[in-house]
C-alpha cells in the first residue's frame, strides 16, 4: 500500500527527465505524479512512454510550477506528498529508507532534510526560529526553504487549505512553507540526505524570463501577510525587515548575474535604496557575503561588481562542463 505520492512537474525537460524517471521506477511503494506544464519540446513525448501503472501523466497548458504542484495536491490520495523537480535527482536508496519508516514517525505534520543531524530528530516546532530558517535568516540552516526537501502530511494541507501561491515565479516554496509552518504543530529533521539538487545554469532563477522586481514586489507582498498573521507585532517587524533587506540583494544579484545590465541594476539599486536605510542594511544579519555585495551595489561601486560578477559566472560555467554538477540536500 503506497504512503506517499511524489509531484515532478517538468516544463521543457527533455534534457534532464529520463534519469530522474529511471530513479523513481526504482522505488517501491510510492505513487508518482508527473505534470508536463506545456512544454514545447520532446517533454510529453519522454512522459508519455513510461509503461508504470504507479505513474499518472499529465498534459497541460503552461501554467508555471505552482499551479502544477497545487494539480498534483488535488489529486494526491496517499497520505503523505512530495515534490522534485524535473532537473534533478533523487538518491534512491536513502529515499526508500525513508520510504519504508513513515510509520514509525506517522505522527508528524513535516519531514524536513537536515544533513547536519547525526540522527533522525522529532520535536515541535518553534515557529519563529523555524520560519527564519525558511527565509534564510542568519547562518543556522537546519530547515532549508525548497519545498522538494520536505514532506508533507496530506491531512494537514488539505485541512488548513495550503497551495502553492499564485503570482510568485521564484520564492513560491518559502511562501509554501511559511504557511505549512504557520499551522503545523510537530516536525521531523530527517539526519538522512536524500535529494540531489542539479547546479543548473538554465534554471529559472538563472534566466532573464521573468520579471525580476515585479516578482519580488509581490514576494514581499505576500509574506508581510502571512509573517503578520503568525508573529507578534515586534517580532514580525524585525523577521520582516531582515529579510527585505536580503531579498532586495538577492534579486539584484540575479538580475545582474542574467542580464549583465549595469542599467537594471541601478534601478534595483534606487527602488531598494528608497525603501532601506544604509543603518539597516548594515546591520542586517545577512551572511557577509551578501552584505559585502549589498554594501557596493549601495555606494555604486558598480566597476567592482561587475569585476565580480565576471569571475562569479565563470566558475558556474567551469563547475557546469563536461560533467552534471549536483549538490546532496
Amino acid at each position: 500500500m503506497e504512503k506517499i505520492t511524489v509531484v515532478v512537474p517538468t516544463y521543457n525537460s527533455e534534457d534532464y527527465i529520463s534519469p530522474l524517471i529511471e530513479d523513481l521506477r526504482q522505488i517501491q511503494n510510492v505513487k508518482f505524479i508527473l505534470i508536463d506544464d506545456g512544454s514545447n519540446d520532446h517533454t510529453g513525448e519522454i512522459l508519455d512512454s513510461i509503461n508504470d501503472a504507479r505513474f499518472n501523466i499529465l498534459l497541460s497548458a503552461h501554467k508555471g510550477v505552482s499551479a502544477a504542484r497545487n494539480l498534483g495536491i488535488s489529486l494526491c490520495v496517499t497520505e503523505y506528498i512530495t515534490f522534485i523537480d524535473s532537473d534533478d535527482r533523487i538518491d534512491t536508496l536513502a529515499f526508500q529508507k525513508i520510504v519504508d519508516n513513515l510509520d514509525t514517525a506517522s505522527g508528524y505534520d513535516v519531514f524536513s532534510i537536515g544533513s547536519s543531524f547525526k540522527a533522525d530528530t522529532f520535536f515541535e516546532i518553534d515557529k519563529v526560529n523555524l520560519i527564519e530558517q525558511l527565509l534564510m535568516i542568519g547562518h543556522n540552516t537546519e530547515i532549508l526553504p525548497g519545498a522538494t526537501s520536505k514532506i508533507y502530511k496530506m491531512s494537514l494541507l488539505k485541512k488548513c487549505q495550503i497551495l502553492f501561491p499564485d503570482g510568485v515565479i521564484v520564492g513560491e516554496d518559502m511562501l509554501f512553507n511559511i504557511k505549512v509552518i504557520g499551522v503545523a504543530t510537530s516536525l521531523c529533521v530527517l539526519s538522512t540526505p536524500f535529494y540531489l539538487c542539479r547546479n543548473n545554469l538554465k534554471s529559472v532563477t538563472r534566466q532573464q524570463t521573468y520579471d525580476i522586481e515585479g516578482n519580488q514586489t509581490e514576494f514581499l507582498r505576500q509574506l508581510r501577510s502571512l509573517l503578520n498573521s503568525i508573529f507578534s507585532e515586534k517580532q514580525f517587524k524585525k523577521t520582516f525587515q531582515t529579510k527585505s533587506i536580503s531579498s532586495w540583494v538577492e534579486i539584484s544579484y540575479i538580475s545582474f548575474l542574467t542580464s549583465h545590465s549595469i542599467f537594471k541594476l541601478k534601478k534595483l539599486r534606487a527602488s531598494f535604496s528608497s525603501k532601506i536605510k544604509l543603518t539597516q542594511l548594515l546591520s542586517n544579519n545577512m551572511p557577509m557575503k551578501q552584505k559585502g555585495l549589498g554594501i557596493l551595489i549601495w555606494f555604486k561601486m558598480y566597476l567592482i561588481v561587475k569585476i565580480y560578477f565576471y569571475f562569479h559566472q565563470m566558475k558556474l560555467e567551469i563547475d557546469n562542463t563536461e560533467v552534471d554538477q549536483f549538490t546532496m540536500l
